[in-house]
């Protein structure tokens, strides 16, 4: 056993060697095939942490009538922090909320003059509401809208807000849908190619291939050889390609934390190198066998 694996070893070896121009072009392809699927990966993840971002910014704020009593407010506010799923309730009156705006226009003069001769709080009373989890706040936006009272609040400006999520949620859902088509595409034409590489391949290896024919070895052990040889393709490519990859991403730590505060692709990656490297790795070694496999069937058929 061990002595059949040593000889069909080297027969790989004597391919991936021999046949350079083949080995260039599945190479290639590996790294091509490795770049959209870490590509999809990562991009996957940056919309994932954008979502997050957002919905953690998500400003849901309960702004009460001129006229509300205080302690209506204060009812609200206890009601609010004992409603599941709600993590922090802030009240910020009227006073507060005008000394806010005043320090927001510090820079704008006129504005602020215009402000102090008035002399009128045109501002509200409001509630800031913390949830872990964004669907809460729709669950507190149904509970008021229905509550007794409801009457005593002007507005909620969670809607706009959670269009604008909604609409994140679905262009991702969209850019997931096509990536996964790209990369479809991508694997289809690739299989097409390492196909083709591989019956030419096999066709510079007949003289080979017949004596092991001749001296009856069976299929297997004629298929062997080339299925090991794309092990060394692939593990070749994808090497390259991830040294590559992981020198770009150190050099382009800070653009991605510019770009979005709570996505870091190295430390993404890093916490989870083992599994994505053998899931990725182990897609590009079944696509290239399966692509192997069809095209020694084909080549024995004849």
């Amino acid at each position: 056993m061990i002595h059949y694996l040593i000889k069909t070893t080297k027969a790989a070896y004597n391919i991936f060697r021999h046949e350079k121009i083949i080995t260039i072009v599945n190479i290639g392809i590996t790294i091509v095939i490795a770049f959209f699927l870490w590509s999809s990966i990562l991009s996957f993840e940056f919309l994932n942490k954008t979502i997050v971002f957002l919905e953690d910014k998500l400003n849901f704020s309960i702004y009460f009538n001129k006229n509300t009593p205080p302690e209506e407010i204060n009812k609200i506010q206890r009601i609010l922090e004992n409603y599941n799923g709600v993590t922090e309730v802030t009240l910020v009156t009227r006073e507060m909320a005008i000394e806010k705006f005043k320090n927001q226009i510090a820079g704008e003069p006129i504005i602020l003059k215009a402000l102090q001769e008035v002399n009128i709080n045109p501002l509200n009373d409001y509630l800031i509401v913390k949830a872990d989890n964004p669907e809460v706040y729709g669950r507190i936006a149904d509970y008021l809208q229905s509550s007794p009272n409801k009457n005593f609040i002007e507005s909620i400006n969670y809607a706009e807000n959670r269009k604008i999520i909604d609409k994140i949620v679905n262009v991702s859902k969209k850019f997931q849908l096509m990536s996964v088509t790209i990369i479809s595409i991508i694997a289809f034409l690739s299989l097409l190619i390492i196909f083709n590489t591989t019956l030419v391949s096999i066709y510079s290896q007949k003289d080979y291939i017949e004596i092991l024919r001749l001296i009856g070895a069976g299929n297997w052990f004629i298929r062997l050889p080339f299925l090991i040889n794309s092990f060394f393709v692939v593990l070749t490519g994808y090497v390259i390609f991830f040294i590559l990859f992981w020198i770009f991403l150190s050099q382009t730590y800070s653009f991605w934390l510019q770009l979005m505060p709570n996505f870091n692709p190295k430390a993404f990656i890093w916490n989870n190198i083992v599994y994505l490297n053998l899931s990725i790795f182990s897609i590009i070694l079944i696509m290239n066998w399966i692509g192997n496999f069809l095209a020694i069937r084909k080549y024995l058929k004849i």
